[in-house]
């Protein structure tokens, strides 16, 4: 699964030349290259025709020609020659992706052309500071799910086995983490008080002694990752406290291009608050940091091939929050882009916002009939509809309701069992009088995704920490073990929720 609206990187800046290549990105094939004017052109790498990967032809008069019959494109994906006596046919034309150049990438959107904002992609504030020095490795290629580099940061504490030589010290085991929710994505953070400084940091800090610590992990949607490092004399550092001028400080980008489900490219760069012109430490920092993510490597590779071969499921631990809640929020995001889409595909252009109607068939006794469903007529579906995708899939809709949807015949639960939304803290008792556990939720102050009540099922699920739910209605879509539906479900005993 993709978030389609957003910028991805594509390269390199250095890695686009004024020569037809080939990359992939969100399973997608794209031919990319620079044009006479030094701009970066990235199409859709199959020519119309015979689907012959445009990176095979070649550049000519400004635009592509095909390497098989030589119709030719122009940087907007418009065929503008083609072979024979005929006029060019209106559907010879190759998607254009939006690109933009910066921070030394080149980035690409890999959605709606009409979204694409250059204002949207990472601000990087000391990108360009003569004060802040920066250096950086040659991207890596990861045979692993994007998610997967993404849970790893999110995750302070792998350091301490992972990095033993580089990035661990004790106190990175067992200090407790906390998760901050933004409107871009979620941050991991904690300070280490007192601590001797880690191997990798120890030789570039300008102070002796111990050291207060802040290790900042933080992911935006879709996959860009902030990893600020924080060392400062011991006594100086901490929520409050007044950073010495020694402070050393190291913000790390990370920027994950999904390449197919199981392929990942990794590109990054690290910035200091230190010595901008001195090469050896550049080097030194550049050499150490890619000694680390090789052991990253390592590990997420063997990672997914056991969740490719697992037997049994996975288990969550309390550290996990952070990576829990990003993929539950990125996931909803794609379901919402998603439903949003196949809306917009499915709808006649001379619908109205006051009359939107859905053309759908069913069978009824071997017998097809065409209904006509407008918003008016939607709300009047069949209760166990109400939260179900019965909107924007009028299919399951008939299907469910030639199955007979009625109420499970479970009785409710009896008052007294806890709730606990362990995301925000909150404690509560189920009542005899609650009808939903995403009602109780509600109840309490907590606004999860509603969109279920839209016709985009399976919006409001949530990771089940502990514990077990029932179900009174039927679901369309199935959610995992560790899932629950909060809309249609109830509490069998305690149950924990990460909300």
């Amino acid at each position: 699964m993709f978030l389609k609206n957003a910028w991805y990187v594509a390269a390199w800046s250095s890695e686009i030349q004024p020569k037809l290549q080939q990359i992939l990105v969100l399973s997608e094939k794209i031919c990319i290259y620079r044009d006479a004017e030094n701009q970066v052109i990235a199409l859709e790498d199959a020519c119309p025709h015979r689907k012959l990967p445009l990176s095979m032809g070649r550049m000519k008069n400004g635009g592509i020609e095909c390497g098989y019959h030589g119709l030719t494109f122009n940087a907007q994906g418009q065929c503008i020659w083609a072979p024979g006596e005929g006029s060019i046919p209106s559907k010879a034309k190759v998607h254009a992706y939006p690109v933009h150049e910066k921070y030394d990438l080149v980035w690409v959107w890999m959605g709606d052309p009409t979204q694409a904002d250059p204002k949207n992609i990472i601000d990087i504030p000391n990108f360009d500071n003569p004060e802040w020095g920066v250096n950086q490795g040659a991207a890596m290629d990861l045979h692993c799910n994007y998610l997967l580099m993404c849970d790893n940061l999110l995750d302070p504490t792998h350091v301490a086995w992972v990095h033993q030589s580089s990035f661990a010290q004790p106190a990175t085991k067992d200090v407790p983490l906390n998760v901050t929710h933004t409107d871009t994505g979620y941050i991991v953070h904690r300070w280490m008080m007192d601590a001797e400084p880690a191997p990798f940091y120890k030789k570039v800090v300008e102070f002796q002694g111990n050291c207060d610590r802040l290790q900042h992990y933080e992911v935006r949607f879709p996959a860009h990752a902030l990893i600020r490092a924080v060392f400062t004399p011991a006594g100086t550092g901490g929520v409050d406290g007044t950073l010495h001028e020694k402070t050393f400080v190291m913000d790390s980008y990370n920027f994950m291009t999904p390449i197919t489900e199981t392929e990942t490219r990794y590109y990054w760069f690290q910035l200091r608050n230190i010595r901008p012109e001195d090469e050896a430490i550049s080097k030194l920092m550049t050499e150490d940091v890619q000694h680390a993510f090789e052991e990253d490597r390592l590990i997420l590779n063997a990672v997914q091939i056991g969740q490719d071969e697992k037997k049994v499921p996975n288990i969550d631990l309390a550290i996990d929050s952070g990576q829990l809640r990003f993929r539950r929020d990125l996931a909803a995001m794609i379901a919402k882009e998603a439903a949003l889409s196949k809306q917009s595909n499915d709808q006649p252009d001379n619908q109205t916002d006051n009359q939107q109607t859905v053309h759908w068939h069913k069978s009824v006794n071997d017998m097809k009939s065409s209904v006509s469903l407008s918003k008016t007529a939607a709300c009047k579906a069949p209760s166990m509809l109400s939260n179900l995708e019965c909107i924007t899939n009028p299919a399951m809709w008939a299907r469910a309701e030639e199955q007979g949807g009625s109420e499970a015949k479970n009785p409710r639960p009896s008052s007294g069992q806890s709730v606990v939304f362990s995301g925000s803290g909150i404690t509560v008792t189920w009542e005899e009088s609650n009808t939903s556990l995403l009602e109780l939720a509600e109840q309490n102050g907590l606004k999860p995704d509603q969109s279920c009540r839209r016709g985009i099922c399976n919006s409001c699920k949530q990771v089940l920490v502990e514990g077990e739910v029932e179900y009174f209605r039927k679901v369309l879509r199935q959610p995992a073990e560790n899932e629950v539906l909060l809309c249609c479900s109830r509490p069998v005993g305690r149950v924990v929720i990460d909300l």
